[in-house]
């Protein structure tokens, strides 16, 4: 089968996976400048959508590619290994921060990018933008004050139009996501 033919039996599953994705990557990013974003905020808000977004294609294309596992398990560690020694043992400027987050956060998305095509595996891509949509749950609970409800008792307090706005949302593309993962897989089955 030639790559067109397999790129167009993927085109479902990609589009909705990257939809998913871009849909935490916007609500993490409305969220945080919605907050009172400085330029640190900002920043770091760019880094974090940036490797999102760099580790998810390579994750893709390598998937595609379908390159051996363990050379990619290899380079994934070797990355976390280098990013947590950064973060760790050298004085932090902007660019170490970034480079460090970098090591950090492009290994997890490619990992989330190489399972949206490998057989079986579809269920758990679907964590990195579920992360990203969490975290932005968790910075609107924390700036309305819904945390300090919850941890007082009233755990119905966390929900509000944002928090269930990004939680339908993402659970509507996830859904969405999964059928044309299923649709894929009939496709290579047949």
């Amino acid at each position: 089968m030639s790559w067109w033919q397999q790129l167009k039996e993927a085109a479902g599953a990609l589009i909705a996976y990257w939809v998913l994705s871009i849909f935490g990557m916007v609500a993490l990013s409305g969220v945080v400048l919605w907050a009172g974003a400085d330029g640190e905020d900002a920043w770091i808000l760019a880094v974090i959508v940036g490797c999102s977004g760099v580790g998810l294609f390579a994750g893709q294309l390598t998937g595609f590619l379908r390159v051996r596992p363990w050379a990619v398990w290899t380079g994934m560690v070797l990355a976390l290994t280098v990013g947590a020694v950064l973060i760790a043992y050298t004085p932090v400027s902007p660019i170490q921060e970034a480079l460090a987050a970098a090591l950090f956060l492009v290994p997890l998305a490619f990992v989330s990018g190489i399972w949206t095509l490998r057989p079986r595996m579809h269920l758990l891509a679907v964590w990195y933008p579920l992360m990203l949509a969490v975290i932005a749950v968790i910075v609107v609970a924390e700036e309305t004050g819904s945390a300090e409800a919850w941890f007082a008792g009233r755990k119905w307090a966390i929900w509000s139009i944002p928090s269930f706005t990004i939680l339908s949302g993402v659970i509507l593309l996830t859904l969405v996501y999964l059928v044309a993962q299923e649709s894929y897989s009939l496709a290579r089955w047949r």
